[in-house]
């Protein structure tokens, strides 16, 4: 155990576990000096919305007693379907004026009531003497950035930034490999209930979508074939002996989630942008399934390649387990994301 000093830690409270990041500047680079993994008991978060919060704050409050953590600043996020993220056209105008009406404009797009949101925008470069221009709308229900906060106050934390997943994802891939602007990319996060489709050009992101697919599918349709536990259909989903029956099971899955992210490309393509996607980064627990980047490519034609949120971080062999994280690896660029913002 020891007391970390430092201005902020990463957060990220999945579906089926607690993510924990700290990171520290030393030298010009970016040093991992703290990362957990912590499980949460079935159905804590369900598609998005947390269940149990009780259950979550034990875990928070453990983290907080093992690592000394109390009233330390934290970066969360939020996901599902409390979160929309929308590229719409408005006409011509400065950044302050769209921040005066913005939340009028943003009422035709949105599915809920304004005044049950928080609305941030990002507005894309436009060539001189346009009428339009592209804002990528990000909007978040009131009442989750409140739940969140609730909970990392009741363990101790205290709430400084709230993020969205898939642009804490970016702002990793961003730091790792670096912004290019001529490429377009597709950041691929496969969780255990979700997956999470970011297409990003440069710095912006051009489309995004949100597939309700992920690990605890597989999980189910082993336990359910194999008629083992949850918690055993999670360890053999992960194997690499495998038997046929396991095989078979695992090449479904692969081929169903690969599908469900070709079509969204192919919608990307034929309905937001006809530009080639140059390559897929895959992230998330279900990208550790060995033969994935094999399917994934098989089925879009497209290079995969398995996101490395620690291509530009030095692991500190002295303050976290090496083989733990680098294990792990695919798990963690969400909560590197939240690690990496400042107050």
């Amino acid at each position: 155990m020891f007391f970390i000093k430092v201005p902020l830690i990463g957060i990220d409270l999945g579906a089926d576990s607690v993510k924990l990041a700290c990171l520290k500047d030393k030298k010009g680079l970016k040093e991992l000096i703290l990362a957990d993994i912590v499980k949460l008991p079935p159905d804590t978060i369900v598609e998005g919305e947390i269940i149990d919060s009780n259950a979550i704050i034990e875990v928070l409050k453990d983290l907080s007693k093992t690592y000394k953590l109390k009233k330390t600043n934290v970066a969360t996020c939020v996901s599902g379907s409390s979160v929309v993220i929308k590229k719409v056209k408005f006409p011509v105008m400065s950044k302050e004026e769209l921040r005066e009406s913005i939340r009028w404009e943003a009422t035709q797009y949105i599915p809920f009531d304004i005044e049950e949101v928080n609305i941030d925008f990002h507005i894309f470069p436009y060539e001189e003497g346009a009428e339009t221009m592209e804002v990528m709308l990000v909007v978040v229900k009131k009442d989750k950035i409140e739940l969140l906060s609730n909970i990392l106050l009741e363990a101790d934390f205290i709430p400084k930034i709230v993020d969205v997943d898939l642009i804490a994802i970016q702002n990793q891939f961003e730091f790792n490999y670096g912004i290019d602007y001529e490429s377009t990319i597709a950041l691929v996060d496969i969780g255990a209930e979700i997956t999470n489709i970011n297409i990003i050009k440069g710095e912006n992101s051009l489309f995004t979508r949100n597939v309700p697919i992920g690990g605890k599918y597989f999980s189910k349709e082993l336990q359910k074939s194999l008629g083992v536990s949850f918690e055993e259909a999670e360890k053999l989903k992960l194997e690499d002996k495998e038997s046929e029956n396991l095989k078979k099971i695992k090449m479904e899955f692969l081929n169903l989630v690969s599908a469900e992210i070709s079509r969204s490309l192919e919608f990307f393509k034929f309905t937001i942008e006809d530009t080639p996607i140059s390559k897929i980064y895959l992230s998330g627990g279900c990208s550790k399934i060995s033969e994935i980047d094999k399917i994934l490519y098989e089925k879009t034609k497209i290079p995969v390649e398995i996101m490395d949120p620690f291509k530009n971080i030095y692991i500190n062999p002295k303050k976290v387990d090496v083989d733990f994280i680098k294990s792990n690896a695919s798990l963690l660029p969400t909560v590197i994301g939240l690690a990496l913002r400042r107050i």
